[in-house]
């Protein structure tokens, strides 16, 4: 069993606002009439959506919660470091919890459900918040500090599916000054690219020229 994520991803608070604005998309496509200014705008969200799966990261500043399920077979997982076999709350040495977008800013709380969907927030001073900078950084982390366990939530126990529940905050900064370049870049050629051959894209990245700006922000999941 392999290749399926053991997590599940939700949206709480988006981007406030785009890397690029609707402006400065159309001074890259030197467009200088205002008809198709809402269509453009679409684009940029479209173009920044897809950069931001193509590279695991988040551009602007946004708040997500992660769902994991209790590990409880042994097998290699995804956001889980080593091979293990038994329930979440079993586990006592200091293994790492890889944050699925980069850059990481910081990790609000860490909660774990039983199996009557009651949640405990887990003490924050049982763990180390490992966050990376740079235009480059790798995904945050979350360690068990020395002596700290996993709880063991209810009578019932953790429940099947969605035991753990991190929300985190992954971006570069608040605005799109905060945004490597090369980045924007890459959203203005996908951008434009989308903006000429309108209807003729399938999803994801389409355009080589931005697929090779963003490629050294690429985090690849394995």
């Amino acid at each position: 069993m392999s290749g399926r994520r053991n997590y599940r991803l939700s949206l709480v608070t988006a981007p406030a606002s785009e890397p690029v604005t609707t402006a400065e998309a159309k001074t890259h496509m030197r467009v200088d009439t205002s008809t198709d200014d809402t269509y453009i705008g679409t684009l940029v969200t479209i173009a920044r959506t897809a950069a931001e799966k193509y590279t695991r990261r988040a551009f602007i500043n946004q708040t997500w919660k992660m769902f994991l399920d209790p590990p409880q077979v042994v097998m290699r997982d995804e956001w889980w470091s080593g091979v293990r076999q038994s329930s979440i709350r079993s586990l006592s040495n200091p293994e790492s919890i890889d944050l699925p977008l980069a850059p990481l800013v910081s990790v609000t709380h860490v909660k774990f459900y039983d199996d009557s969907d009651t949640a405990v927030t887990f003490d924050s001073g049982n763990y180390q918040v490992s966050a990376y900078a740079g235009e480059t950084a790798d995904k945050g982390r979350i360690t068990l500090r020395t002596g700290a366990v996993w709880p063991s939530v209810g009578s019932a126990g953790l429940r099947n599916a969605d035991a753990m529940e991190v929300q985190f905050v992954a971006g570069y900064g608040s605005s799109g000054s905060s945004v490597p370049s090369q980045i924007k870049q890459g959203i203005l050629a996908e951008i434009a690219h989308l903006y000429e051959n309108r209807g003729d894209c399938s999803g994801g990245v389409s355009s080589d020229l931005a697929r090779s700006l963003l490629n050294q922000f690429r985090l690849i999941e394995v």
